[in-house]
């Protein structure tokens, strides 16, 4: 599949129906809902309260959009602005859309954002062992591994690991135009 990422927008969630809607049911589709720490299904009402609470922590969620229709969801969250830090997670997209190089791109923009707009220095993601196909987009990137919390999860009655990956912003200016969907490019200043 071929995509064309002129069609592709993300904007910040808004806490309306559709919006919601769309989020539960790609949140509890059993392609998703594996990668995820919780197994529980999203209800409504947990959805705003989650929203409430992100928003008072300061948490950024956006939608991703191709011309205007939702496939996927991204947030930043734990922003920590006196130690320049961030934490990126909650990504989903529409099952139908995995392997298309949509993650790649969510993921150059999202850290373009992290470094650039928000002006932090380290960005860091936890991934279950299992979902090994975001842990190589999170490698390709050239996120480092940090470390393997052993057993962390536990998940229908079994444990998982979590993988503990970060990027450094400088790190980042070395290489974002080295690794943009794991093909080698000029390599320019930003």
């Amino acid at each position: 599949m071929i995509m064309d990422f002129s069609q592709i927008t993300m904007r910040k969630i808004l806490a309306n129906n559709s919006d919601t809607d769309f989020i539960i049911a790609l949140r509890n589709h059993p392609q998703i809902k594996q990668y995820f720490f919780s197994m529980a299904d999203l209800t409504k009402e947990g959805h705003f309260k989650y929203l409430e609470a992100a928003e008072k922590r300061g948490d950024l969620i956006f939608i991703v959009e191709k011309l205007n229709k939702p496939i996927g969801q991204i947030a930043i969250t734990a922003i920590d602005q006196v130690s320049k830090r961030a934490s990126s997670g909650l990504f989903a997209l529409q099952p139908e859309l995995m392997g298309s190089g949509l993650g790649a791109f969510v993921e150059y923009n999202i850290l373009s954002y992290v470094f650039a707009v928000l002006k932090l220095d380290r960005l860091y993601v936890e991934v279950m062992d299992s979902n090994i196909a975001v842990r190589h987009l999170h490698e390709g990137f050239g996120f480092q591994l940090e470390g393997i919390l052993r057993k962390h999860i536990v998940i229908n009655a079994q444990a998982h690991d979590v993988y503990y990956y970060a990027m450094l912003k400088e790190e980042w200016n070395e290489q974002r135009f080295a690794r943009i969907f794991g093909q080698r490019i000029l390599n320019e200043p930003y």
